[in-house]
């Protein structure tokens, strides 16, 4: 499916894979579908738990040695979902940082992973 449909190529393709654009030109629900999964298998949600901060700070990272993808996922979040994000310079980093993002993030995508969800779980709503 993925090959013959989407055009995805057989074997190593963690530099080279991009969003088909019949995923990127979708409904809304099918672009959060699809950036919830990235996050669920990729991403990491924790809480900076530094002197610095009252109380555990909440962050979303993602990691991807893609820029090209990176990019795209960068510009769904901030411009389709108007998300607040930040980007490396070199585009191998995402990360939505402070309560107010993340909850935002949380409402509009969303995790199905239960290892994300049960974080959120432990300190309830943000």
């Amino acid at each position: 499916l993925f090959n013959e449909r989407f055009g995805f190529p057989l074997g190593e393709k963690s530099h080279t894979v991009t969003i088909p654009d019949e995923i990127l030109k979708s409904p809304k629900n099918n672009v959060a579908a699809l950036l919830r999964g990235v996050f669920d298998t990729d991403g990491s949600l924790f809480f900076d738990k530094r002197k610095a901060y009252a109380t555990p700070y909440p962050r979303i990272d993602l990691h991807i040695d893609n820029a090209n993808l990176t990019q795209t996922i960068f510009d769904l979040l901030t411009d389709l979902f108007k998300i607040k994000a930040t980007i490396t310079k070199n585009q191998s980093k995402i990360q939505i940082n402070g309560k107010n993002a993340v909850q935002d993030f949380v409402d509009k995508i969303g995790f199905s992973n239960s290892r994300h969800s049960s974080k959120l779980a432990l300190i309830g709503n943000l």
